[in-house]
């Protein structure tokens, strides 16, 4: 019984290894289907590079789904930084930047 209570504790821990592992490396491109989907299919994010809390694309403004052929890409790409640290209190900060469409980084912060 106590192997048994063992084991579950070493896989429990094992899974949240696992869990945090992903969270800390997840992919941009979860960034960009989330974009996409929020956006009804007119902001999309293409070539998405990086992280979730760091990364960049290039920013496709488009006429949503079922239009297929009317898109306009902007020059440059869009970078993005999450600071972890502000979702952990509850908070978001999000900065943005964008060379042709901003002057300076755009940042967004919400606190909890």
């Amino acid at each position: 019984m106590k192997r048994i209570a063992l084991g579950l504790g070493f896989a429990a821990v094992a899974l949240a290894a696992v869990l945090a592992t992903v969270l800390v490396v997840a992919p941009a491109q979860w960034v960009a289907a989330a974009v996409d989907r929020a956006s009804d299919g007119h902001l999309l994010l293409a070539d998405a590079r990086g992280t979730l809390w760091r990364g960049d694309a290039t920013l496709v403004v488009a006429a949503g789904r079922g239009n297929d052929g009317v898109r306009a890409a902007l020059p440059d790409r869009l970078s993005w930084q999450l600071a972890p640290a502000a979702l952990a209190t509850g908070g978001v900060e999000l900065t943005v930047a964008h060379p042709s469409a901003l002057n300076q980084p755009l940042t967004l912060r919400r606190a909890a």
